[in-house]
Parts: C-alpha cells; structure tokens; sequence
C-alpha cells in the first residue's frame, strides 16, 4: 500500500534546528491530505505570527472540508495563500482553512524566530 493510500501519513517538520514530528490524517480532509503527501518533502520559507507559523510553500491542493475552529497543534492548509499553517493556539479566524493534521510537542515551536526555512517531510 502506498502512502497515499493509508489513513495518516508521520511527519516531522524540521524549523530553526529543532525536530518535531505530527501525522497527516486522511479523514481530515481526503483529496488535501492525498495532494500533500504526493509532494512531499517540502522545503519552503516560513514566518511565526502570534497564533501560528505559516510554511510558504505556495501549494495549489484540491480542498475538501473547511473549518475557521482550530486548537493547538493543527495542521491546516490555508488556501488564501496556499500555505500550511501549524497552530500555537486555539484560534477561531474569519478566513476558511483546510484541516490536515496533527502536530506533537508544539512547545518547542513557540520561541521559534520571525523567519526560518522549513522542511517537512514523511516518517518511514
């Protein structure tokens, strides 16, 4: 069986020197998880807001489910301007994002600087 073709796919992502890793979950949101994984690794710039960190990979995925609730942790593809945002907070925003995922330790994210470069990529 593929990775695309499971129901979560490991990741870790790999930001100002430190490893965390999550899981991309099929059920989500099924055509944005099975487009991400095809592209996967992604090694893109990146900017730390208040409520999240924005991976500017400048991504055009097909976008099934939508939600503007998101906690602590999320992955989300942001289809406004085709990014993956992984959240620092619970948030409720005005804008529609996709939910994809799951990240763990997202303690150690938070003194992340402004900008950094970012690369995600699957777990074997």
């Amino acid at each position: 069986m593929s990775e695309v073709e499971e129901n979560a796919v490991k990741i870790s992502l790999d930001i100002s020197g430190k490893r965390v890793e999550g899981q991309l979950l099929r059920h989500l949101s099924p055509r944005t998880f099975s487009s991400l994984v095809r592209l996967l690794p992604i090694t893109a710039p990146s900017i730390k807001e208040d409520r999240y960190i924005s991976i500017l990979a400048n991504l055009s995925l097909q976008a099934d489910k939508y939600t503007n609730l998101v906690k602590t942790g999320d992955i989300v593809y942001r289809p406004k301007n085709r990014s993956i945002c992984i959240f620092l907070q619970d948030t409720r925003t005005d804008e529609r994002m996709v939910p994809i995922g799951r990240m763990e330790n997202i303690e150690l994210l938070r003194d992340t600087k402004g900008s950094s470069m970012v690369k995600m990529s699957s777990v074997l």
